[in-house]
């Protein structure tokens, strides 16, 4: 019985992190949400931009991780070589041309994004980190030169690949010594794949927070 109550647990994690990895991002038919130009002008390298994505993937993530924030997927603000802003994140081979790192258009990103969804923060600054959020862009860069791809195992232990989240808290990790998941409890799938760390105000500052209507 023990085995095979080992089975169904395990089972059940796998179909969890099937829906992470397909709902990390989304296609989305609406082309009207977009950031408007004064919040545009608040923007820094390095922020962290979350969102949620369209679709019952999405939506059933969102469900399992925390409905109230209603995010289902996270990335990092740069300026490409023209000067306009994309995001640095990590999706799944099943929803892009790539698999893995890989960097989109901040318009793009944001109109493929449930309405009211999106958040950026900032990562709180001493003068220890100097320029905290260029350095974090370049951390970001330099995963995203390396090809990195996909973890479908989700795992915080090897760092070979990356999901969404796992991903910026690594560009943090690196750039300042930071660990933001330093009290998470790896064997539980929730608290790996949650975002509420990346809101903590003991770390962050909220530049812009779109509320979900209806909560």
């Amino acid at each position: 019985m023990f085995f095979i109550n080992k089975k169904i647990k395990a089972h059940k994690l796998l179909i969890l992190a099937m829906v992470f990895a397909l709902s990390c991002s989304g296609k989305n038919e609406q082309q009207t949400y977009r950031l408007k130009e004064d919040e545009l002008a608040l923007l820094q390298p390095g922020d962290i931009i979350l969102r949620k994505g369209t679709g019952s993937l999405s939506q059933a993530i969102d469900n399992y991780l925390d409905p109230e924030l209603s995010v289902s997927h996270i990335g990092i603000l740069s300026r490409n070589a023209k000067g306009n802003w994309v995001v640095i994140h990590s999706i799944s081979k099943h929803l892009s041309e790539a698999d893995g790192l890989q960097q989109v258009d901040l318009h793009r990103f944001v109109s493929e994004s449930v309405l009211h969804t999106v958040k950026v923060t900032r990562l709180k600054n001493t003068t220890m980190y100097g320029n905290l959020g260029s350095l974090m862009e370049q951390q970001a860069l330099f995963y995203l030169a390396q090809g990195i791809g996909f973890d479908y195992s989700f795992s915080l232990e090897d760092t070979t690949r990356m999901f969404c989240s796992e991903f910026v808290w690594l560009v943090i990790l690196n750039t300042t010594g930071l660990d933001i998941f330093a009290d998470v409890n790896t064997s539980s799938l929730s608290q790996r794949l949650g975002f509420t760390h990346f809101i903590h105000p003991n770390y962050f500052d909220v530049i812009i927070d779109h509320p979900r209507q209806g909560f």
